[in-house]
């Protein structure tokens, strides 16, 4: 069984991610690991029986290219995984997993969905306190804000998390 691990990373967060994942699968599985904006033709997945494709969090579901690209993923194993600048255990989080499930295409086979810390981008931070979007009500800002000041890059545990996760996951498709 031959997998790609596919991802799309804004501030390297799900970039982190995906590496860890690939070097701790990459003994036990054939697997390749591919950026995201790198293909440009999809017959490229043709060559793969399973995706596990990573994408960071805009707006509660998938950054807009990860969303296409998997809206355009058919008859296939696929397992996902995210990076979040909130808690994944909040709230927001559990609402992420809900969107993340509905993104694949009915023909394929969802057999995982991760989502793992990430660290907001600064730059994003700081243009929220200067320059907040006047369509924003306060409360939403202020709660946007904190939760990104509280945010952390994924760490070992969430790397290793990951990897016992999809292990399990692709053991299911063997």
């Amino acid at each position: 069984m031959r997998t790609l691990i596919i991802y799309s990373s804004k501030t390297g967060n799900t970039k982190k991610m995906a590496y860890g994942i690939y070097e701790g699968l990459k003994d036990e599985y054939d697997l390749n690991i591919e950026d995201m904006d790198n293909i440009k033709d999809l017959s490229i997945l043709d060559d793969y029986d399973t995706l596990v494709v990573g994408f960071w969090i805009d707006k509660g579901t998938a950054n807009s290219s990860a969303k296409k690209f998997i809206k355009n993923i058919k008859n296939k194993n696929i397992a996902l995984f995210a990076t979040l600048g909130a808690d994944p255990s909040s709230k927001h989080g559990q609402d992420v997993i809900k969107n993340m499930n509905r993104l694949a295409d009915k023909s394929n086979y969802l057999i995982e969905v991760g989502i793992y810390n990430g660290l907001v981008d600064p730059k994003l931070l700081e243009k929220l306190k200067t320059k907040p979007p006047l369509f924003l009500p306060k409360p939403i800002l202020n709660k946007m804000i904190s939760s990104g000041e509280k945010s952390r890059e994924p760490n070992e545990e969430d790397i290793n998390d990951a990897i016992v996760r999809f292990s399990k996951a692709l053991k299911k498709v063997s």
